[in-house]
C-alpha cells in the first residue's frame, strides 16, 4: 500500500458534473452550516464552484 493516501483532497474528473457529488456536498454544508447557528463564534460556508 505504499504510495496511497487515504483521505485527503483529490481529483475526481468523473464526480464533477455528478448530481450525486453535489446532493452531498450541499447536504454537507447545509448540516455545517445548522451547527455553526448555534455557536458564538459562526464559520458559514457555502459552495461556489465543484471542481
Amino acid at each position: 500500500m505504499a504510495g496511497h493516501v487515504l483521505g485527503g483532497a483529490h481529483d475526481a474528473p468523473s464526480a464533477a458534473n455528478s448530481v450525486e457529488t453535489d446532493a452531498l456536498a450541499r447536504f454537507a454544508v447545509d448540516e455545517h452550516n445548522k451547527r455553526e447557528e448555534n455557536n458564538s463564534s459562526k464559520v458559514l460556508i457555502e459552495i461556489y464552484k465543484f471542481v
